[in-house]
């Protein structure tokens, strides 16, 4: 199995490969994961696209993930077959060999193929959701070139529009939404006026909306935040509070992955 998966056209081998050992040794000189999937994606989007092809979903959504997620298993940017924490008790005596933290996932459960690689689900999931910012990008992209017109002056694709049209108006509701609760929020700074218990959401629906808003399932939640998947759960349906450097831990990869300070504000207490 070559560096590079066998379904890159042969045209764009070496511009790929060229764009790709830059960003690996940007990664060996301590770039983070993250960065580093991200601008491989764009190398190969770049490629594709200057090379005449279209950029289709198809390619956006599976085939080029595909290629990223190749590249970053030959050069062990993340381990291969999948790890996941293991279950055996922490707990061990003084001079007994302590159990590792992490196992492989059996051969018999990596039943999802991803490329040229079998996996599971949420390891696929997974990579997906870190590219998931470049491919809403290279989707706007696909959007941005113009149909000649009979007359030789450049229109704008129809469908192109309708899209376009149908994100501004996203994002013109996004900001009605947000000029209401900036208001609101002042209302409340003038008058005075606090949230009362009743009205404030707990920690665990405050953690579950903000799980929701990363679009990570519970077990990658449970492995940002280095917790147990059952505690986790409790957590979000509010049958135990974390502690307070289990919250910390949540605002801090809640922060990274959303791009701004994340506060969870404790529940207040109801007055007897």
């Amino acid at each position: 199995m070559g560096d590079l998966p066998s379904s890159i056209p042969d045209h764009l081998v070496t511009r790929i490969r060229a764009g790709l050992l830059r960003v690996h040794s940007k990664k060996l000189e301590g770039a983070k994961l993250n960065s580093c999937l991200k601008e491989s994606y764009d190398v190969c989007a770049t490629a594709w696209r200057d090379g005449g092809q279209v950029l289709s979903d198809a390619i956006l959504c599976e085939t080029i993930p595909v290629w990223v997620f190749h590249w970053a298993v030959v050069n062990k940017w993340v381990p291969y077959p999948p790890i996941r924490k293991t279950n055996r008790s922490p707990l061990y005596r003084l001079g007994e060999h302590r159990p590792p933290a992490f196992e492989n996932v059996p051969q018999n459960e990596l039943t999802v193929r991803f490329g040229e690689y079998m996996v599971t689900e949420w390891y696929k999931a997974d990579i997906i959701q870190r590219l998931n910012s470049r491919i809403i990008y290279w989707r706007a992209e696909a959007l941005s070139p113009a149909v000649p017109s009979v007359e030789g002056r450049p229109t704008p694709d129809p469908m192109a529009w309708r899209m376009a049209a149908r994100a501004i108006a996203a994002d013109e509701a996004m900001r009605a939404r947000a000029q209401q609760e900036i208001g609101r929020t002042r209302s409340l700074a003038q008058t005075d006026e606090t949230p009362t218990s009743e009205s404030a959401e707990s920690i665990g629906v405050q953690i579950d909306r903000l799980r929701e808003e990363c679009r990570w399932g519970l077990e990658r939640l449970a492995e940002a935040v280095d917790l147990d998947p059952t505690s986790v759960s409790r957590h979000l349906s509010d049958k135990a509070v974390p502690h307070l450097k289990h919250i910390g831990r949540y605002e801090k990869v809640f922060s990274n992955e959303l791009n701004r300070k994340v506060l969870i504000q404790k529940t207040p207490r109801k007055r007897r």
